[in-house]
């Protein structure tokens, strides 16, 4: 049975990932179902190839697909911030306010009015992934392909977000499960940045004090230690390997990944893992800064 409404995508693939930011590229088609004539449903195929058809022009529903994928970013996010705050407190949170807090307690950045909507359904999600911890199946995985069908399921993991750094090809990636939402170029230390899996401990703003200093306008701590992914004020050391062991980013990008990037998140580093494609769209994601997350009280050391 058709779904009232829904979209389909085509996912590019890469060294064996999906690139979440190819979506808009890949738009297959869109369904529609008439509220005036039961069971009559208009079906538009943006693809040449799949329908063998002069196809739709598909520049109206290039605007369902940004607003579905703001969504589906928000709850990727979302989800992750509640996952990982269940595992270190060891119960739910009761409401978005208990993931919103200032520091050192910013599970999340900030908020926004779709984060409001999903909570509750976002915590009933992950209630029942306990329940039933087998990983959910990806239907598109070998395809590439992801739908939105009025809410149901959208052949996506639903796998937490993390972040793989790439030693060999300075890429830094937010991914889940086998789709990279994010593909960044950073900056390394080569020998000096360890590989290995950390988590995210600490998420700080302005380190020190400031936000165009050695540290740029954000930090955030690999497992209390003197490593960290942050800023920093020589911007042409991006793509190289001048850091003394931590984990250089350009400002805009690390202001998205920090936006998206939960409390606990696992980090790993290794050597060719990613790919070097780089996958960032143009409008960044952003949740609206609600609380203090500075921390004057503290002079940062990270082995910038």
């Amino acid at each position: 049975r058709l779904p009232a409404h829904g979209i389909a995508v085509r996912l590019a693939q890469s060294s064996g990932w999906r690139l979440w930011n190819s979506a808009a590229d890949g738009l297959l088609l869109a369904v529609e179902r008439s509220a005036s004539r039961d069971g009559e449903a208009s079906i538009r195929m943006f693809d040449p190839e799949a329908c063998v058809c002069e196809p739709a022009d598909a520049s109206g529903t290039l605007g369902l697909l940004e607003a579905w994928s703001g969504r589906r970013e928000q709850w990727w996010v979302l989800r992750s911030a509640i996952r990982r705050f269940a595992e270190t407190a060891g119960e739910w949170p009761a409401s978005l306010d208990d993931l919103v807090r200032p520091y050192p307690d910013n599970w999340l950045a900030g908020e926004s009015p779709v984060l409001r909507e999903l909570f509750a359904p976002a915590v009933e999600a992950e209630r029942r992934a306990q329940l039933a911890p087998a990983p959910e199946e990806d239907p598109g995985a070998e395809g590439g392909f992801a739908a939105w069908n009025a809410g149901t399921s959208d052949g996506l993991p639903a796998a937490p977000l993390e972040i793989i750094v790439d030693k060999a090809n300075h890429r830094l990636a937010l991914v889940s499960g086998n789709v990279i939402l994010r593909n960044y170029e950073v900056g390394l230390g080569g020998a000096r940045t360890p590989e290995g899996t950390f988590y995210i401990s600490e998420k700080v703003k302005n380190p020190n004090g400031r936000e165009d200093g050695e540290f740029g306008s954000r930090g955030m701590t690999l497992s209390d230690t003197d490593y960290a992914i942050h800023g920093t004020d020589d911007p042409d050391s991006i793509g190289k390997d001048e850091s003394l062991g931590c984990i250089r980013m350009a400002k805009e990008d690390l202001e998205e990944l920090y936006d998206m990037t939960p409390l606990g998140t696992r980090v790993t580093i290794a050597s060719g893992v990613l790919p070097d494609d780089l996958s960032v769209p143009g409008k960044r994601f952003r949740l609206e800064a609600t609380q203090d997350e500075t921390n004057p009280g503290k002079v940062y050391r990270w082995l910038a």
